[in-house]
């Protein structure tokens, strides 16, 4: 789904650090506060934005597999369509799977997370296995 947002990329360090701030979160306190430190990580950073900014997916036909979409309820960079819109994307089944917690919910969610997609890889694997098995 594209970006609503302006870009971010093109903006002044401090501009772009309170952007992110503002929109995503997840630089930590203590990092903000060692400038230094924050200098090393701005331009993977940048560059990270860059790339979710710029980046034009091609056309393709639906894959032939599966897919399982996550997500976070508070989450106002990923809305539910934003997640629903994966659907679109599969020719075969699709979930979704809705956490607690906003863009960052796999840190408050982490081995609710894990679980679900161990769950969701066994199920996979499931008639693979047995075939292993058999061999």
């Amino acid at each position: 789904m594209p970006d609503s947002h302006p870009p971010l990329r093109n903006l002044s360090d401090t501009e772009f650090v309170e952007e992110v701030m503002r929109r995503y979160g997840g630089i930590p306190p203590e990092i903000l506060c060692e400038r230094d430190i924050l200098a090393l990580l701005l331009p993977a950073l940048r560059a990270d934005i860059a790339a979710l900014e710029t980046h034009q997916p091609p056309r393709r036909p639906p894959l032939p597999c599966p897919i399982v979409a996550f997500g976070g309820t508070d989450d106002a960079l990923t809305p539910s369509a934003h997640i629903e819109a994966w659907r679109e994307e599969t020719a075969a089944g699709f979930t979704t799977c809705v956490f607690p917690g906003g863009h960052f919910y796999l840190e408050s969610a982490r081995n609710a997370v894990l679980a679900k997609v161990s769950e969701f890889l066994v199920d996979a694997a499931g008639p693979a296995r047995g075939r292993e098995s058999a061999a």
